[in-house]
C-alpha cells in the first residue's frame, strides 16, 4: 500500500479527478516518491503483524522494538535457554508473560499509542547472561543470546498516516511534475509517453530543503536487533 495515493495528489495539485491526462505520470511519480520514502524512512510506516521477532536481553528495564509505533502486544515470552527458538521446546506456554504483570507497553504517544515502540519490565529487567572469566572479581553482563520473543502490531493504519508525512510527499510530487518539462533526463518508455529517472528525483527532493525537514523526525534513529526466524 502506497502512503499516498492519486486522488490526494490530483486534489493536492488543484486537478479535476475527472480529468486523467495526467494519470499515467502521476502514477508513476506515487509510485517512486512512496518507494524512495520507505527507504528514506528506513522502517516500516504502515501498519503490519511483526510474529516471533527475537531479542536479546541487556539487563535493562527497556526494550525496544524493532517496528514502531506499537498499537498492540500479541505474546512476549523469556526462555533464556530459547537460542532464537532453534532449540526442540523453547518458548513453550510456560515462558509467556502477562501484560501490566510482568511488563507494560510505553504509551508516550497520543491516543494511547506506544510512539517509540518501548517495552517496561515490571519488577524486574530483561534478563542478560552472566560471563564469568578465569581472574576476573566480578562476572560480565552479557545480552542473552535469543532469549527473548515477542509478535506484536506496528505502524500506521492507512487511513492514520501522519498529515505530515502526506504533505511532504505531495510537496515531492509536486516538484517532480514541475521538473517534468524541464528536460530532466529520460531512462527508457514506460506507460505510454511518460518516462523519466524518477527514482533519482525522488531522492534528491526527499533529501534536501523543506520537505527533509520536515520528514526528519520519521527517520529511524536506532539500530535493529538482528530478526532471526
Amino acid at each position: 500500500m502506497a502512503l499516498i495515493n492519486l486522488t490526494e495528489v490530483k486534489t493536492f495539485l488543484g486537478i479535476s479527478l475527472a480529468s486523467t491526462t495526467e494519470d499515467g505520470f502521476l502514477g508513476l511519480v506515487i509510485n517512486a516518491v512512496d518507494a524512495e520514502a520507505k527507504k528514506y524512512f528506513d522502517r516500516q510506516i504502515e501498519t503490519a503483524t511483526y510474529t516471533d521477532e527475537y531479542y536479546c536481553g541487556t539487563n535493562n528495564h527497556i526494550l525496544c522494538l524493532n517496528e514502531y509505533p506499537v498499537t498492540s502486544v500479541t505474546s512476549v515470552r523469556i526462555d533464556e535457554s530459547g537460542f532464537w527458538g532453534t532449540v526442540s521446546g523453547s518458548f513453550a506456554t510456560a515462558t509467556a508473560l502477562t501484560s501490566g504483570v510482568d511488563y507494560a507497553l510505553v504509551k508516550d504517544g497520543r491516543n494511547g499509542v506506544a510512539e517509540t515502540g518501548r517495552l517496561w519490565r515490571i519488577n524486574g529487567v530483561w534478563p542478560a547472561r552472566l560471563e564469568s572469566k578465569h581472574g576476573a572479581l566480578n562476572a560480565m553482563v552479557k545480552p542473552g543470546p535469543g532469549n527473548i520473543k515477542v509478535t506484536y502490531v506496528a505502524g500506521y493504519a492507512s487511513g492514520a498516516i501522519p498529515q505530515d508525512i502526506k504533505l511532504g510527499l505531495w510537496q515531492v510530487v509536486t516538484q517532480i511534475r514541475a521538473a517534468k518539462g524541464k528536460g530532466w533526463p529520460v531512462d527508457s518508455e514506460s506507460l505510454g509517453e511518460y518516462s523519466y529517472s524518477l527514482a533519482a528525483m525522488a531522492v534528491e527532493y526527499l533529501r534536501t530543503g523543506t520537505v527533509a525537514s520536515q520528514l526528519a523526525r520519521y527517520r529511524r534513529v536506532r539500530q535493529r536487533f538482528t530478526v532471526l526466524g
